[in-house]
């Protein structure tokens, strides 16, 4: 984590995926330039796709807060982030992997 030399308080960090931009310190989500609503929660679960595009539960659940980390909240939260994302235009799927966990395709990806 970066901090600002003059303040020492931790700086944004930004995950860019194509149009896609996720920030943190504060969280914030734009596509296409344009803000969009997401969660703390579910903007740490999309840098994980970001990061890695296919994500075990074990991994997902990981960056989930404490009180908030079972398989059902995770199954909600991804619920809720597609609809973020489809909501905001975002050309992203997040597919689950059977037995293992999720997985963010663009559509470019899926048709090719």
């Amino acid at each position: 984590m970066a901090l600002c030399d003059s303040c020492g308080q931790a700086l944004p960090e930004t995950y860019i995926k194509g149009d896609l931009i996720i920030r943190t310190n504060p969280y914030e989500a734009l596509w296409r330039g344009s803000r969009f609503r997401i969660s703390p929660t579910r903007a740490r679960l999309l840098i994980a796709f970001i990061q890695l595009r296919r994500v075990s539960f074990g991994g997902l659940i990981a960056t989930l807060p404490g009180e908030d980390s079972g398989e059902g909240a995770l199954k909600a939260h991804i619920t809720y982030l597609r609809r973020e994302l489809d909501d905001a235009g975002v050309p992203a799927t997040i597919s689950s992997v059977w037995g293992w966990g999720y997985e963010m395709l663009w559509r470019e990806d899926i048709h090719a």
